[in-house]
């Protein structure tokens, strides 16, 4: 693995990262770039060092460095498009309102609590994250298992929990500048986040977590104006470092938990550092991402590009909804065009290499897949001024709805994620379109007159 190459990687990252907060200060939180370049400078030298000191393997370094290069490339994108329309991030705050009154609020807010609650005592109510993984994995590796109704309807209803937490981030910023707000009580704007907390016991994961900052972040991306008072700047660094030690924390606390589940060494004894061993959990969390793509690059490749229909195959999976439940065959679309459905599971062929045989292999194995080494630079390339050109619509944006924000989620999801793999392979993303659709007919926020257009 080429140090060279890391520590070219490394500064790039960081010296795009300080330009878009110093272009954007903190209408860069509205930015997917700002989340992908946060986890690269956590991943790529965290990785390096993991490998060098042998508490990560480094099987094929050439795919190592390859990984390195997409990233590098993806960043000199954004660094390069971040420079259009010097005017347009000085435009004002948005105004979210597809929350009508605080009641509809907490109403919402307290259907998807009692939701993930539910889910979680279906799933054996652990409070121990280790054995909820182990259940899990349990699930995923029979072959024979179909999830319940109630597992289909929680999981759409669980989605309401995005447009709750932006809004809950929303409201959060504005309280930080001393601005009336629609929620009176600050400890409601709690709600979504100890959802995901809920949701993070049920699946013995951190990233329902780890997903719920990004969307209080991107809330409060959308409330900031270009000149925030400075005391607003302060509290804010104060509050994202909290957040930032007690997520390092719980991570290793997750990743303690299911080494003791599983019945294997934890990987915190590895590190001579007290202090990295305490936040091991995170470079442990970005690490076998590495390791994943360096695997899938060699037991996963495919005989020809699949142009695409990887990296948005959850398009794909559209069918009837409950076919399996009510004994009918249902086709999806991508079963008439003949595209086949992503297998989530990314087992290794090599039994020498089990234990990390489920790590995935970041957003760059998908476009490998799609496009060949070559077409993975041109589809970042365009996916990046694609993303860019999405980010500078929604500067100043009135945001009416809450499925008007559904795909620029995604779009955020896609690289705030792109560790894992695209935000748009999720079975049943055109569900949840519709399902906040019929939301906003319901309370008027949309009319059937306006055309379902995805915004840019």
């Amino acid at each position: 693995m080429s140090a060279t190459l890391v520590l070219i990687t490394t500064l790039a990252i960081a010296v795009t990262l300080a330009c878009f907060f110093v272009r954007l200060r903190l209408r860069a939180l509205i930015h997917p770039g700002t989340y992908f370049l946060v986890i690269w400078l956590l991943a790529v030298p965290g990785y390096y060092f993991s490998a060098t000191n042998n508490i990560f393997p480094l099987y094929y370094p050439r795919y190592a460095d390859e990984l390195t290069g997409y990233v590098l490339f993806t960043t000199l994108c954004f660094f390069a498009f971040l420079w259009r329309k010097p005017a347009a991030v000085k435009f004002g705050a948005n105004t979210i309102d597809y929350f009508r009154t605080e009641r509809i609020f907490l109403q919402c807010a307290g259907v998807v609590l009692v939701t993930a609650l539910l889910l979680w005592i279906k799933s054996g109510a652990h409070f121990n994250i280790g054995v909820a993984r182990l259940e899990i994995l349990k699930d995923y590796l029979d072959f024979n298992y179909q999830p319940t109704p109630m597992d289909t309807v929680g999981a759409l209803i669980a989605q309401l929990n995005t447009p709750l937490s932006i809004y809950a981030g929303y409201e959060l910023l504005r309280r930080m500048a001393g601005e009336p707000g629609m929620i009176r009580k600050a400890r409601n704007l709690a709600i979504p986040f100890l959802t995901a907390v809920v949701y993070a016991f049920t699946i013995g994961g951190r990233n329902p977590i780890a997903a719920n900052i990004k969307l209080y972040l991107l809330g409060m991306g959308f409330a900031a104006i270009y000149h925030m008072p400075r005391g607003v700047y302060l509290k804010f660094m104060r509050y994202a470092l909290a957040v930032v030690v007690a997520f390092g924390l719980f991570s290793t606390f997750v990743a303690d938990s299911r080494s003791k589940a599983f019945g294997t060494e934890t990987r915190k004894a590895l590190y001579s550092s007290s202090t990295m061993a305490r936040f091991s959990g995170v470079i442990d969390y970005m690490s076998c991402h590495y390791v994943g793509y360096q695997l899938r690059r060699v037991d996963w490749l495919y005989d020809a590009p699949t142009y695409g229909t990887e990296t948005f195959n959850g398009f794909f999976s559209v069918g009837v909804p409950f076919a399996s439940t009510l004994g009918i065959r249902s086709a999806t679309v991508g079963e008439l065009v003949g595209v086949k459905p992503f297998d989530k599971l990314q087992v290794s062929l090599n039994d020498d290499r089990e234990d990390f045989g489920t790590s995935t292999a970041s957003i760059y194995m998908n476009m490998y897949h799609d496009f060949g080494h070559y077409g993975t630079y041109v589809f970042i390339l365009l996916f990046v001024f694609f993303t860019q050109r999405c980010f500078e619509g929604y500067l100043s944006r009135r945001i009416t709805a809450m499925s008007s924000i559904y795909f620029y989620f995604l779009l955020l999801s896609y690289w705030g994620s792109s560790n894992f793999s695209s935000s748009f392979m999720v079975e049943g993303i055109l569900y949840t379109y519709v399902l906040l659709y019929l939301y906003d007919l319901l309370l008027g926020n949309r009319s059937l007159k306006r055309s379902l257009t995805c915004p840019t």
